[in-house]
């Protein structure tokens, strides 16, 4: 109690308190900002592990022919992810003779929610069809690939058989 009966301590200490009241609002601010700089340190962080994620992830597709009521034939690419990919197919029938679809170059794809499919016209010759015979035979890599090594999981070959009589095509195993 004798403190507070010092008129000399009390005014020593009542000069004090504005510098301390400065101080303690300054480490406040400090630390806040600390504090944010910890928080958007971590987002940025969780984006980088999410991306590397995404680059480790083998792309998801799938391929079928399609014929239009034109009798036009199309190969149709579906992506069942995110995960950009390359592609290149042709089309054969038996004995490995190419009929068709025959790509010199990879094609990419950037699937987003709203573009998953991509259609392209083949040309196929029909007289060269063994036992009208068709197979489809689609490689696919992820456009990461490079960048890990070129691992086999982040590749894939998809073959699709079928025959193509009476006006369709059917799948056949």
């Amino acid at each position: 109690m004798w403190m507070w009966n010092d008129l000399e301590f009390l005014s020593r200490t009542g000069k004090a308190i504005p510098l301390i009241s400065a101080a303690a609002a300054f480490l406040a601010v400090v630390g806040v900002q600390f504090a944010g700089l910890k928080i958007n340190g971590r987002v940025e962080y969780l984006r980088k592990q999410a991306d590397l994620e995404r680059k480790r992830t083998p792309p998801k597709v799938d391929v079928d022919l399609a014929l239009s009521e034109k009798g036009n034939l199309f190969v149709v690419l579906q992506s069942g992810n995110s995960v950009p990919f390359k592609a290149n197919w042709v089309v054969v029938t038996k004995g490995d003779k190419i009929v068709g679809g025959f790509m010199l170059d990879w094609t990419e794809h950037y699937p987003t929610p709203e573009k998953q499919q991509w259609q392209f016209k083949v040309s196929v010759q029909r007289d060269e069809l063994v036992e009208n015979y068709l197979e489809l035979r689609l490689n696919h890599v992820s456009v990461y690939s490079s960048e890990w090594g070129d691992p086999k999981e982040l590749s894939g070959r998809i073959v699709k058989k079928y025959v193509w009589a009476d006006g369709g095509l059917k799948h056949v195993e």
